[in-house]
């Protein structure tokens, strides 16, 4: 698996490791939901009725909220709020995707089911060569006074899931994109993230459908995301966590998310650090952290894997009320480890 002599170390042979140790704090998993006030002004907004400054009021006070019950995560994020999807800043900042001609949010591409929810996201149509001169997306998020995440789409789940009109393979799209996500590294880090987090929700969506096969270009792809001084994760939330480490073992990524709801009695092996989803995304009832490190235990009992490891959402905190999604963070932020 591509693994490095000595670099594993089984969490259950830390000998007299106090509770905690290896635990390096909580992080987001996706872009969180609005609160209803803020939902209201947007689209008083697309409506004509506000004005952009309203809404851009609007989400600052949501954002600050967020962050400000984020007391002790590894890296903080302050929702991305204002994206509504993954793909529309991207489309809209990256070169290589065409622009629609309609108005507004239309322009991106055309509004598409988000997998087996209730939402949706626009899917862009990429018309030209992906590439970027490095600032576009560190345009698109906020500063950051504190170690920051960005959240942005694998390359396996971005290359699927837009609409492809110039590249004859599948994985001349994913490398492409995968660069460009490695050329916006240096000028995030002058704006205060110091991690990517990349989504990779189609992997579980296949996986149930019996329907996932992993390209021979998967873990390449990973591997040029990955930038120089910026910490770099991938993230499978509803997928098979002892099936999907493997996936990213032989990349360069720092860690590998799993989803600890959703999971088998597999084996869980990789020298990599962790990213425990142990807090339902999907769920309105809310946490403890309690109810949170026994999730924990229940992983790392199990697994083989670097021995650190960080705890977050097993998805978005964007299918629950903004006032659920605040009780899930404080939840996290009281964990300790496990």
């Amino acid at each position: 698996m591509g693994r490095k002599s000595g670099a594993k170390v089984s969490s259950k042979a830390r000998d007299g490791a106090a509770a905690g140790t290896g635990f390096l704090g909580a992080m987001l998993t996706g872009i969180a939901s609005r609160s209803a006030a803020t939902a209201k002004v947007h689209r008083l907004y697309r409506d004509g009725n506000a004005s952009e400054s309203d809404f851009e009021a609007a989400i600052r006070r949501d954002s600050e909220e967020l962050l400000s019950n984020q007391s002790g995560f590894a890296y903080a994020s302050s929702g991305q709020l204002d994206w509504l999807d993954l793909f529309r800043p991207i489309a809209r900042s990256l070169r290589g995707f065409a622009a629609r001609p309609s108005s507004g949010e239309d322009a991106v591409g055309p509004v598409t089911r988000w997998f087996r929810t209730n939402t949706f996201y626009r899917k862009p149509l990429v018309s030209g060569r992906i590439g970027c001169s490095g600032g576009e997306l560190a345009d698109v998020v906020p500063m950051s006074d504190r170690p920051a995440v960005i959240f942005l789409p694998a390359p396996y789940s971005f290359s699927r899931m837009v609409e492809n009109s110039f590249y004859g393979t599948t994985e001349e799209l994913a490398m492409d994109y995968s660069m460009a996500v490695a050329k916006s590294a240096p000028l995030l880090l002058g704006k205060g993230y110091r991690c990517i987090l990349l989504l990779d929700h189609l992997v579980g969506y296949e996986q149930s459908r019996k329907g996932f096969s992993a390209p021979d270009w998967y873990s390449k792809a990973l591997s040029n995301a990955k930038s120089a001084g910026m910490r770099t994760g991938v993230h499978y939330p509803y997928a098979d966590a002892g099936r999907v480490v493997g996936l990213a073992d032989p990349s360069s990524l720092d860690f590998i998310g799993i989803d600890a709801i959703f999971d088998s009695d597999a084996k869980i092996d990789t020298s990599k650090d962790l990213l425990i989803g142990a807090v339902d995304g999907a769920r309105v009832g809310v946490e403890t952290a309690k109810s949170i490190e026994a999730s924990i235990r229940r992983v790392t009992c199990k697994a083989d894997f670097s021995g650190n490891y960080y705890v977050g959402p097993r998805d978005r905190l964007y299918d629950v009320p903004f006032e659920t999604a605040l009780q899930k963070v404080m939840a996290l932020s009281k964990v300790r480890g496990a």
